[in-house]
C-alpha cells in the first residue's frame, strides 16, 4: 500500500453510505488506497457493493441505536486493529456512532 491510506468508518445505509462510495470512487487510485468498515444494518451488502466498485471493505456488526458498552468496545478494538494492520494515514468517520468510535 502506497500513497495516502484511508480507513473509512460508516453506517451502511442512506445518504452517508452513498456519499462514502461517491467520495472514495472519485479519488485517484494512484494516490489513494481506501478501505471501508461497514457498520450497522446492510453492512454485508454495502461491503459487497464497494468491492464491486473496486474498493476494499468489510462488514462489522454494530448496534446502531443506543449505547452498547460491550459491543461498542469490541467494535473499537476491531477498528483499531484494522487501522494498525492497514497502516492507515487518514480516518474518515461518517455518522454519529462511527465518529464516536473513531475519536476514541
Amino acid at each position: 500500500m502506497t500513497g495516502i491510506r484511508i480507513l473509512a468508518l460508516t453506517k451502511s445505509t442512506g445518504g452517508i453510505a452513498h456519499y462514502n462510495k461517491m467520495l472514495l470512487t472519485a479519488l485517484d487510485p494512484a494516490q489513494f488506497t481506501s478501505y471501508t468498515i461497514c457498520l450497522s444494518e446492510n453492512a454485508v451488502q454495502y461491503a459487497e457493493d464497494l468491492a464491486a466498485a473496486g474498493l476494499g471493505a468489510e462488514p462489522m456488526a454494530m448496534s446502531r441505536y443506543g449505547m452498547d458498552p460491550r459491543g461498542d468496545l469490541a467494535v473499537y478494538r476491531r477498528v483499531r486493529a484494522v487501522a494498525h494492520r492497514r497502516n492507515s494515514s487518514v480516518l474518515l468517520c461518517h455518522g454519529s456512532k462511527s465518529g464516536f468510535i473513531g475519536r476514541a
